[in-house]
């Protein structure tokens, strides 16, 4: 019997000799790790591969000292239920920190192993930078390509003719080929009640001489694009717009009249009671062309066939507007804003239409207070957050690269909780994490873009006047005509004050089932 026990010892004695052995010569990184993730072993390959002296120098540190923030939770989360369920997790991409501080792309898989009589966590890690190297490489050349063929499509357009011609106008061409430059745009415009209108409708419209000019133009833009030298947010190209007559009126007519429309606007107030909403409503005097009367009324009077408005702006977004011009039953009427610097004499005028108000469709960029009202209101974020509007704000606020913004999200929003609700937020922890995940993804990451230049605001919507001037751009009482008449600010003259947030709650019973279809 001692004899059996000796030999079983022996043998047991060489297998651990040879696995260790194994794990010694092991081109990957072999660790173990108890279930609070404190480092029992590493092997040499692995302090090299991290940049440390020695084995020895990691050894009782904690596994977070080397993953880096973008993987400490997935990691953590997968090693307790490891622990738990005592199960393996396949291998998975994640990042891990060197000693010098950068960051090591990896494989790592995990499974539970016994060592000094208990379940450790065996973590075998593979070092993946020369195939991410090789993939970023394969994305370059595939750029490269892909601009390459755009440019060789439309100069062979005008040798293949039609099909060739078709494809340079869709969606997928302008938005998909390009589409590390014109992502944003691109991403709205899937996402808008215009999707089914190509860039192209809007941009170009129909004509030979405005097509030529399209491609003439296109033709500069792929240079840009291959030079990395187009401008960075992507400039609204409001001086080659055709006029709306030639695009927008194909499908809206100025001859239909639109009457009056009720404009419901829900909000989270100051207080950031998110189960009682603000509501306010106008009754919109759209209006338009009256068959009866044979003239232009309501709003959409500045886009008579008949009458006109024209202006000359000072700046190129079209922001401070020096002066007026309004024609109207053959009278002519200069308006000026005496405390702007003056034009020239010979400055251009621009006839007002479409777009001066309807600036950004289909590309329509939420502001933060929009996104977050939003997302409380439609149940996307959760009621219950204390203070939800208010930590919600504060965490977006942040001038984060794109690859950082959803790790600083979640530490910004932790942090406010920690701060405000500090006993709340020990217990709560998935709740802020779940919320986190949600601002990034539904608020951030649809109206932020970073490595294009887009911020919270960067694109104005000039439709009323609640994310900028938009209306009061004209409508400021400070335009004035030589006989001391000024362009009124008058409420009334576009829209009638239905309600003025008021809390949804008090809202009569009758006029809430009107309003809000409840």
């Amino acid at each position: 019997m001692t004899d059996t026990n000796n030999n079983d010892n022996h043998e047991l004695q060489q297998s651990e000799t040879q696995y260790r052995r194994l794990v010694e010569t092991s081109p990957d990184m072999v660790l173990l790790c108890d279930e609070a993730g404190v480092i029992l072993y590493i092997n040499l390959a692995g302090t090299e591969m991290l940049g440390y002296e020695s084995p020895e120098s990691l050894r009782g540190h904690r596994l977070d000292d080397i993953l880096h923030p973008d993987s400490k939770f997935d990691v953590a989360r997968r090693i307790r239920e490891l622990v738990e369920r005592t199960q393996d997790f396949p291998f998975v991409e994640e990042r891990l920190l060197r000693a010098d501080g950068s960051a090591l792309d990896v494989d790592m898989m995990a499974f539970p192993f016994f060592h000094q009589e208990k379940y450790v966590v065996h973590l075998i890690i593979r070092d993946i930078t020369a195939r991410k190297r090789a993939q970023a490489a394969q994305g370059r050349l595939r750029r490269r390509y892909l601009l390459t063929a755009a440019v060789l499509a439309i100069i062979a357009f005008f040798v293949s003719g039609y099909h060739l011609y078709h494809f340079s106008e869709s969606i997928e061409f302008c938005g998909v080929q390009c589409h590390s430059v014109m992502q944003a745009e691109y991403r709205l415009h899937a996402r808008s009640s215009h999707s089914h209108v190509t860039c192209a409708e809007c941009h170009i419209g129909a004509g030979a001489s405005w097509f030529v000019k399209s491609k003439l133009s296109g033709l500069h833009q792929v240079y840009a694009v291959l030079a990395k030298t187009y401008s960075r947010p992507i400039s609204t190209p409001i001086e080659n717009l055709r006029p709306a007559v030639e695009t927008c009126e194909y499908c809206h007519s100025p001859k239909v009249f639109h009457g009056n429309e009720m404009k419901v606007f829900r909000s989270i107030p100051s207080d950031g009671r998110v189960g009682d909403p603000e509501v306010s409503a106008v009754l919109l005097k759209i209006g338009g062309f009256r068959p009866e009367s044979g003239a232009f009324s309501g709003i959409h009077w500045h886009a008579s066939q008949s009458d006109k408005v024209e202006y000359r702006a000072l700046d190129r977004q079209r922001l401070k507007i020096r002066d007026i011009r309004v024609t109207r039953g053959g009278k002519v009427t200069t308006y000026e804003r005496s405390d702007l610097p003056e034009l020239p004499a010979d400055a251009p005028w621009r006839e007002m239409d479409c777009s001066d108000c309807h600036n950004r469709v289909p590309h329509t960029f939420q502001t933060v207070e929009q996104s977050v009202d939003e997302l409380f209101l439609d149940g996307r974020l959760d009621r219950t957050l204390p203070d939800g509007k208010a930590a919600a704000l504060y965490a977006l606020d942040g001038g984060y690269a794109h690859e950082q913004a959803h790790t600083a999200i979640r530490s910004r929003l932790a942090q406010y909780y920690q701060g405000k609700h500090p006993e709340w937020s020990r217990n709560h922890d998935g709740e802020i994490r779940k919320a986190a995940d949600t601002l990034y993804t539904e608020a951030y990451s649809r109206n932020v873009f970073p490595a294009n230049g887009i911020k919270w605001g960067t694109y104005p919507d000039h439709r009323g006047h609640q994310g900028d001037a938009g209306c009061f751009r004209c409508h400021d009482q400070s335009h004035q005509a030589t006989d001391g008449r000024t362009i009124s600010q008058d409420c009334e003259l576009c829209h009638s004050v239905v309600l003025q947030k008021q809390r949804e709650s008090r809202v009569p019973e009758a006029l809430r089932l009107l309003l809000l279809h409840r």
